[in-house]
């Protein structure tokens, strides 16, 4: 258990709002309540004094209320991605594209399973898994993934479908159809449907740019119809030496500021890949590796968040 290092009074009142934000925004969804805009204003100013608490249960509190005001927000997915800092949209690394970029499904047509599991801050049951299929169709790039996040009396799904295609030698556009849903004990399921869309170009040897932009439909969850925020991507990799490839990448969501996201990937031997990142807005840094021994993928990524600790990911992928 964490230590509590707050005064009584100040965490009666964060407790207190915490829970009075996170009625409203259920009602909101699921009753059709006009969501109260000084609710969210409330939400932000707990997740800003978040740093100081770090008491377990009033933990996950906060993280739910706000996965509530920012459902679906792009949490990255795969080993690879996460110890690069969350960059690489425009790296050469394909695992998990249905989700981070479909343009780089035209890339590697290879039969491929990969799954990825991810537990947050060690917090028991707050955990993150995903499986992505790669299957090509009458040569077509084609693949499916899913994603789960949350614990069990909260939950955000996801089912994605995605392809690729390659326009004049060095630009390869790519789209994804994406079923969301959210499930909440007691008030049950609520589902939206949305687009992605994505594109990666050649720049010049070594170097890639790639740019993506999610819910560009905007789709809206339950009867009131809260938006699933949009959001924008521009990547890009860059090889400056053999053997090391250094990723950036730019990330605007909705209603929030740019974040700056970089990584450095080393080849120290064949088939082992060292990676290094850093989080500029909610300053994380991470750091893994990936071996690839003949068919087989195994991933870690370490991410250490200043003010709610560390997170453990794993992932596995078999090519066929």
């Amino acid at each position: 258990m964490f230590e509590a290092r707050f005064e009584v009074f100040i965490f009666k009142k964060l407790f207190q709002q915490t829970i009075k934000a996170g009625f409203l925004f259920w009602n909101s969804v699921f009753l059709s309540i006009p969501l109260n805009r000084l609710a969210e204003r409330t939400a932000g100013s707990i997740i800003f004094c978040m740093p100081v608490i770090q008491y377990k249960k009033l933990l996950v509190i906060l993280l739910m209320t706000h996965s509530l005001f920012a459902a679906f927000e792009p949490k990255g997915i795969g080993t690879s991605f996460l110890a690069a800092g969350s960059a690489g949209r425009a790296g050469s690394d394909g695992s998990f594209a249905v989700f981070l970029n479909p343009a780089k499904l035209i890339r590697n047509t290879a039969v491929k399973v990969d799954l990825f599991y991810k537990n947050f801050y060690g917090i028991k049951n707050l955990n993150q898994m995903s499986l992505e299929v790669r299957v090509p169709v009458l040569g077509q790039p084609f693949a499916v993934g899913i994603n789960r996040y949350g614990i069990s009396s909260y939950l955000e799904s996801e089912l994605r479908i995605g392809s690729a295609l390659r326009l004049y030698g060095a630009l390869d556009l790519g789209f994804s159809a994406n079923i969301y849903n959210i499930f909440l004990k007691n008030y049950g399921n609520s589902y939206a449907f949305g687009f992605t869309f994505a594109a990666m170009y050649e720049l010049f040897e070594n170097a890639r740019a790639a740019f993506t932009v999610e819910n560009v439909n905007e789709p809206k969850l339950g009867q009131a119809k809260e938006p699933i925020p949009a959001s924008a991507a521009l990547g890009v990799s860059y090889s400056p030496v053999k053997n090391v490839e250094v990723l950036i990448d730019l990330l605007k969501e909705q209603d929030y500021d740019f974040d700056f996201r970089s990584g450095i990937v080393f080849y120290p031997l064949s088939g082992i890949q060292l990676r290094f990142g850093f989080k500029t807005i909610v300053k994380s840094y991470s750091a893994g590796f990936s071996i690839h021994l003949k068919q087989f993928d195994l991933g870690y990524a370490f991410e250490y968040h200043t003010a709610l600790g560390g997170s453990n990911s794993l992932s596995m992928g078999y090519v066929f």
